[in-house]
């Protein structure tokens, strides 16, 4: 788990994006945005980066000793974004998701 210390910057950022959004926005809460899941998708997407960088850095021997880095913050706050995009604007979701008709087929040939 990385230090509170070490993740003051991304949450200061992540506040000030949630911030921004609802002065744009009146209808959204900071409380729908910023909740306990987005800092945990935050933390495991962090943890999944250092991990992969450590083992590939130590020829993935000594993979218990994680160390994060400027690089893994860098890492996660150029991606910021993508774990409130979808709070923010439902809409965008729905946008890339396609509604299909499926069609119903004959009765007897389901029996069969």
């Amino acid at each position: 788990m990385p230090s509170e210390e070490f993740m003051k910057p991304v949450y200061d950022k992540l506040e000030s994006m949630v911030d921004d959004e609802i002065a744009q926005n009146s209808r959204l809460r900071k409380e729908d945005i910023l909740n306990p899941r987005t800092k945990g998708d935050i933390i495991r997407e962090l943890v999944a980066h250092a991990f992969i960088r450590t083992a590939y850095e130590n020829g993935y021997r000594d993979i218990d000793k994680l160390k994060y880095t400027d690089v893994d913050r860098e890492f996660i706050l150029v991606r910021l974004s993508h774990f409130t995009e979808f709070k923010v604007a439902p809409s965008f979701v729905e946008e890339r998701t396609e509604f299909r008709i499926r069609k119903r087929r004959p009765r007897d040939q389901v029996k069969e």
